[in-house]
């Protein structure tokens, strides 16, 4: 599993629906923590998010420009790979175990 830097202009901008996770994410990057990758699926259509909305919502917020992603090629290996975050109490947690492996 390959981590990349994805730049945040190539991405599509997404409605966000959970303002405290959005916080969450803003106060992580306030206290200059790296957050978890991405999980993005590589389509016809370009780079869709599967897993990762209200870390985009708080990096653009803070004016970053980019975030660390991983980057998958189906639909499958997307759900296989947010099952095996879904184990873990915390994002943070889950991607530190899945990266280490």
């Amino acid at each position: 599993m390959r981590v990349e830097t994805i730049q945040l202009a190539d991405l599509p901008e997404i409605p966000h629906t959970a303002p405290a996770r959005v916080a969450e994410a803003i106060a992580h990057l306030d206290r200059g923590e790296t957050p978890p990758p991405l999980l993005l699926l590589r389509s016809r259509k370009g780079l869709e998010v599967y897993d990762g909305i209200s870390r985009i919502t708080a990096a653009r917020e803070r004016g970053l420009a980019t975030l660390p992603a991983v980057v998958v090629n189906s639909i499958t290996e997307a759900v296989h790979l947010r099952a095996k975050l879904a184990r873990y109490p915390t994002i943070a947690e889950a991607w530190e175990a899945l990266l280490e492996t």
